[in-house]
């Protein structure tokens, strides 16, 4: 596909202006608090720049939410995280990485060198602990051959799906809410049947997870957790 990219400064926020064969204009806006305007090829700067202003408290609306939310969240001795779409607090540990149910609170060794890493670790077990059965019940669900489940660093996508079927996750995904992890492991499972977001596809996720379409919206809303360790 022919493409045509520009980067311009836009109240303040860099702005990635992508022009391309398409038919409409769209912004979006990224974890990163930088955005991304979508535009067919044949339209002119000044129209886009049009587009822009109209969109101007919307975006400056986003980008405040971003940069407070990825402030909220900050490693740090009596500082906050998420957990299944919960705040939890942040303690000081000795040695090792624990989350302790009663005090809702994330114990981390904050002196060690490798603080960020363990607590990293400790998010990617937990998913693998959380996602792995109910992988197992939906491909039985769904009668598919389940291959293989692996957790990343990715902070582009929540989850996806190899053309030979394997899937990943993003550790990110513990942060979020248990029905939207359910979500994201439903929609990659669908990929299986169908390697597209056609029509089959969403009705296909639809059969599986009824409220899919609230668990996307909650997943833009909150998309600054990609931001978030």
């Amino acid at each position: 596909m022919k493409t045509k990219n520009k980067t311009i400064i836009f109240c303040g926020i860099k702005t990635e202006i992508i022009k391309s064969r398409r038919s409409t204009i769209s912004l979006s806006l990224n974890s990163n608090g930088t955005a991304t305007l979508k535009a067919p090829l044949f339209v002119s700067y000044n129209v886009i720049s049009d587009f822009l202003n109209s969109r101007k408290k919307w975006l400056l609306t986003k980008t405040e939410a971003i940069l407070s939310n990825t402030e909220k969240y900050a490693l740090k001795n009596n500082g906050l995280l998420l957990l299944y779409g919960n705040e939890i607090s942040l303690k000081t540990s000795q040695s090792k990485v624990y989350f302790n149910c009663k005090e809702n609170s994330l114990y981390v060794p904050f002196l060690s060198l490798n603080a960020k890493d363990k607590v990293i670790d400790f998010y990617k077990n937990e998913l693998k602990n959380y996602i792995l059965p109910k992988a197992e019940f939906f491909a039985e669900k769904m009668n598919l051959n389940l291959k293989n489940i692996t957790v990343t660093k990715a902070k582009t996508r929540w989850g996806s799906c190899s053309a030979t079927n394997n899937i990943s996750f993003s550790f990110r995904l513990l942060m979020c809410k248990k029905e939207v992890i359910d979500y994201v492991l439903i929609h990659e499972l669908c990929h299986f049947l169908h390697k597209d977001h056609s029509r089959n596809f969403w009705q296909e996720v639809e059969k599986y997870n009824p409220n899919f379409k609230q668990n996307r919206e909650w997943l833009k809303a909150h998309f600054y957790i990609m931001d978030i360790l």
